[in-house]
């Protein structure tokens, strides 16, 4: 079995964390050569509030990066997204809409 890799993400309320913690997530996502790879990922967190969040953020995301929808709160990601995963924008749009359409 391979393992895996962790990310424990501990800081103060209002830090950032779901931000990063959602990047990850669809860093690690949109790197998988297949478009079901959530269907082998965790994340955990404290509340179910936390939860709904996460959920929120990771389907919005996705939406944006999929519809290339200019938005202020996507921007940052989409270009950090092309640089870690060494991508071009078509490709990231593509594969963004492959996995929404997957999760869905």
């Amino acid at each position: 079995m391979k393992s895996g890799s962790f990310h424990i993400i501990n800081a103060a309320a209002g830090s950032g964390k779901t931000y990063s913690l959602v990047y990850a997530y669809l860093k690690k996502l949109l790197s998988l050569h297949h478009d079901n790879g959530y269907q082998n990922m965790l994340a955990l967190t404290y509340t179910n509030k936390a939860v709904r969040e996460m959920k929120y953020r990771i389907i919005g995301n996705l939406y944006l990066l999929a519809h290339h929808i200019e938005d202020s709160k996507i921007k940052d990601i989409r270009s950090s997204l092309i640089i870690d995963l060494q991508i071009d924008l078509p490709s990231l749009q593509k594969k963004s809409q492959r996995v929404l359409s997957k999760i869905l």
